[in-house]
């Protein structure tokens, strides 16, 4: 799995500076330009040190911070969507029977690796198993 997520300038992101939130099996990785333009930073926290993520939704857009065990691993990003915002937290804490039918539909209609999620879906009864064979 790999997922890339990028903050937007219509969400308060920066225009220059964007964030970054990758997810892959093993990490959340969020890289950012720093403030020359021309050196990054990026932060690498393994998925199974992760001890928990807090959403701020604001009026516009909504800020993420993913804590790592350690007390100075953490990934703070702004200038997601709220909706982006939920599938980062659903995805790394792997918690799709916590989101409703609804949300879950939301999520399907934005996420890029989809397997899992439709497994949900299929297991709520919101899909048919058959419709998603590929022949």
């Amino acid at each position: 799995m790999y997922i890339k997520f990028t903050s937007h300038v219509s969400r308060l992101g920066s225009l220059l500076r964007p964030d970054t939130i990758t997810i892959t099996d093993t990490h959340v990785i969020h890289h950012k330009r720093n403030g020359n333009l021309i050196t990054d930073t990026e932060v690498s926290v393994p998925r199974d040190k992760i001890a928990g993520i807090k959403i701020h939704n604001k009026l516009v857009g909504s800020e993420i911070i993913i804590y790592g065990y350690s007390a100075n691993t953490f990934i703070q990003c702004e200038g997601f969507t709220q909706i982006e915002a939920k599938l980062i937290q659903v995805i790394v804490n792997n918690a799709y029977a916590q989101c409703s039918n609804q949300e879950l539909l939301d999520l399907y209609n934005f996420e890029k690796d989809v397997t899992p999620l439709t497994d949900e879906l299929i297991r709520r009864n919101l899909f048919i198993e058959d419709t998603f064979k590929f022949y």
